[in-house]
């Protein structure tokens, strides 16, 4: 077995604490989900936005439906500006550590607030994928990988405040450990994403691809950019 094979293996056992703490959950879903909002409600009560709707006198989700209305991102783009512009407080009581790009079919590149509590989610929603994935797949385990997470949007930026916007790299996501395994057997380095060129991007990250003969996982998280990608390889 290959370096890959025990880096796989060991990242996924680090992560069967949290697999298991999902699969608890399962079984009390309504439950866990009332906990998980009132905790962010309570949170949030200094906020602007919690002060808007009275977060202070939420007490049950159903309250929660009928105070805060269903939104767009366009409800929120004012807020957001106002975020990158450098104010606090706005839509959360945590400081955002950076602004997030994503991309959807009905318009062009969003930006998510991101915080270190929404991060610890994230990297928890993984740990229970990666272990169901490498528990039930475990030929995944055997290779490197391709992860795609953030859009490509070459050298890294930031608002006229200072946050930045995106990640380095698709490893800024995982914590300090799943990096340092993660980033020793990715089968495209993190550098090519920086790429500002989307011709070299997509040529440089297929040469990567065809050259790695253990590849065992792509990670794609929208599905049309790797459509978009695989168009290319012919030529």
């Amino acid at each position: 077995m290959g370096i890959a094979y025990w880096l796989n293996t060991t990242w996924k056992w680090k992560c069967r604490r949290e697999a298991h703490a999902f699969h608890r959950a399962t079984s009390a879903v309504a439950e866990t989900q009332q906990a998980v909002l009132h905790a962010i409600i309570t949170a949030n009560r200094p906020s602007e936005f919690g002060r808007r709707y009275r977060f202070g006198s939420i007490a049950t989700p159903r309250q929660f439906q009928e105070r805060v209305p269903l939104a767009t991102y366009d409800s929120y783009q004012e807020a957001i500006d106002r975020i990158a512009a450098g104010e606090t407080n706005v839509l959360t009581v945590e400081p955002v550590e950076r602004l997030e790009p994503t991309s959807g079919t009905t318009r062009g590149a969003k930006l998510i607030p991101y915080t270190r509590s929404l991060r610890r989610q994230f990297q928890r929603a993984l740990a229970a994928w990666i272990w169901d994935l490498m528990q039930h797949r475990p030929a995944v385990r055997r290779g490197r990988a391709y992860w795609s997470i953030s859009p490509a949007f070459g050298t890294h930026r930031r608002t006229p405040a200072g946050i930045p916007i995106g990640f380095d790299d698709d490893t800024a996501y995982l914590g300090r450990l799943e990096r340092v395994a993660l980033t020793s057997f990715l089968a495209v380095p993190p550098g090519v994403a920086t790429l500002s060129d989307i011709e070299n991007f997509r040529y440089c990250t297929l040469l990567h691809l065809l050259q790695a003969d253990d590849l065992a996982l792509i990670s794609v998280w929208n599905p049309t950019f790797l459509v978009a990608l695989l168009r290319r390889l012919d030529n």
